[in-house]
């Protein structure tokens, strides 16, 4: 008697639909042309008025790996992604939303370093930024190791949740993976919560369109944008350092601090920087981190504080001596670079 034949896909491709438009039909045919062809392709219609239903009935009917589950009514991106989990079958599950695209590798690549790297639980890469017409705009990037992006992550989000793959037994049994409190940014929500479980990683090469246009959640919804983006990282900023407040203006002021764009001046960045240090040097104590990369996270930020607080630093020999012992030839670099230059302006 021959064994019975597995029809588990390899890849659930999860998609959310509401209202998306001229960009429903490229979404789908970027998934559909990939050239890894083993996946099933579950798409969620989150309630769409204006024709989406429609097409995704059209490209159903011309290929079966299309899943579509309908909501009937608008219940939210979080409770649609929840449900299109809860229907799927692969071994690795890849997010892609409607108005963006996938090139034609992606699954093929990102499959590929999953199963050579079993120790990595999601997967996601860098991003060209395309406009409403296509064109592409820039490419953005992502740090591409764990102990990178958990650096990162205490801050900003570190993936683009269009590009991620992620192994399905990650998932709950009942579906629910995304926490359906967070209505908006609910994937920086999730990537901390799995880098608590399992490790992160990004391919640098972008393998994901994402389209910057009017109508996208990060414009419409942009103030639930700002919560949450203050909310996670906060709360991850008061348990590496129980004892400090970190009030909305504190996380605010890291936050920028961390992308070289701080708006406060004087004591207040210094003080910042300070507290950026201490929150390094707590996370530098966690298990599991690379110590090669930890050492040039190091250098990167005493480098990148030293930048910011220019000749003030004098003013504050607590920072500088936090800047020394985090790595004391850096600073020595850093001060070189910084007596050189003025030394230039003064010719």
């Amino acid at each position: 008697m021959s064994d019975p034949v597995d029809n588990t896909p390899r890849v659930t491709v999860l998609m959310a639909v509401c209202n998306a438009g001229d960009f429903l039909a490229l979404a789908l045919t970027s998934i559909l042309t990939q050239s890894l062809a083993e996946f099933e392709f579950v798409v969620v219609d989150d309630g769409s008025t204006d024709g989406s239903a429609e097409v995704l009935a059209r490209f159903a009917l011309l290929d079966r790996r299309l899943v579509i589950l309908e909501n009937g009514a608008n219940l939210g991106l979080t409770r649609s992604l929840n449900r299109g989990l809860g229907r799927a079958r692969g071994r690795y599950v890849a997010r892609q939303d409607a108005d963006d695209l996938s090139l034609p590798e992606r699954l093929a690549r990102q499959v590929a370093f999953l199963d050579r790297h079993p120790e990595i639980g999601f997967v996601g890469s860098a991003a060209g930024m395309i406009d409403a017409h296509g064109e592409v705009l820039e490419i953005r990037r992502h740090p591409v190791t764990d102990t990178e992006i958990r650096w990162m992550g205490i801050f900003h989000n570190p993936f683009f949740h269009t590009s991620v793959m992620f192994r399905r037994e990650l998932v709950p049994n009942d579906g629910r993976l995304y926490d359906e409190r967070f209505s908006v940014a609910q994937d920086f929500d999730l990537w901390v919560r799995l880098l608590q479980r399992t490790r992160g990683a990004n391919l640098r090469t972008p393998l994901v369109c994402h389209r910057l246009h009017e109508r996208r959640t990060s414009r419409t919804r942009r103030e639930e944008q700002r919560q949450v983006a203050l909310t996670v990282p906060g709360r991850q900023m008061r348990e590496l350092l129980p004892g400090e407040g970190f009030d909305d203006t504190r996380v605010v002021a890291l936050r920028a601090l961390f992308l070289a764009r701080s708006p406060r001046a004087g004591w207040r960045r210094l003080a910042d920087s300070r507290i950026m240090v201490r929150l390094f040097r707590r996370f530098s104590w966690q298990s599991g981190l690379d110590p090669r990369v930890v050492s040039r996270l190091a250098a990167g930020l005493v480098g990148h504080l030293l930048g910011e607080a220019g000749w003030q630093i004098v003013t504050h020999p607590g920072l500088a001596l936090d800047l020394w012992r985090l790595d004391a030839r850096e600073c020595r670099r850093g001060c070189r670079r910084r007596i050189a230059r003025f030394g230039r302006l003064r010719w």
